[in-house]
């Protein structure tokens, strides 16, 4: 047990021990806090970042087929283009 000088001293010293126990408590509070922030922002970064490799995903994929379909489409166009032609050719000739 500790002796003190004077109970001026014990009340000094009681006083600045709240008030440490206090500032320890705010801390410790703040923390947690935070710490819930944190791991909040947490998921939605990762919720956010889920959604542009799915969207940029589904692009891709768009971009792939609408390239890959290029070429029979303009095929037909061209042999629409070409029965057109003949057909007036022949219209016009008779």
């Amino acid at each position: 047990m500790i002796r003190w000088r004077s109970e001026s001293e014990q009340r000094n010293y009681s006083t600045k021990l709240v008030e440490a126990l206090r500032q320890v408590r705010r801390n410790s509070s703040s923390l947690l806090s935070s710490a819930k922030l944190s791991s909040s922002s947490v998921g939605r970064h990762r919720v956010t970042v889920c959604f542009f490799v799915t969207g940029a995903s589904l692009l891709a994929a768009g971009i792939h087929l609408s390239y890959a379909n290029v070429g029979p489409q303009q095929a037909r166009a061209k042999a629409r283009s070409d029965f057109v032609k003949q057909r007036l050719r022949k219209l016009l000739d008779d």
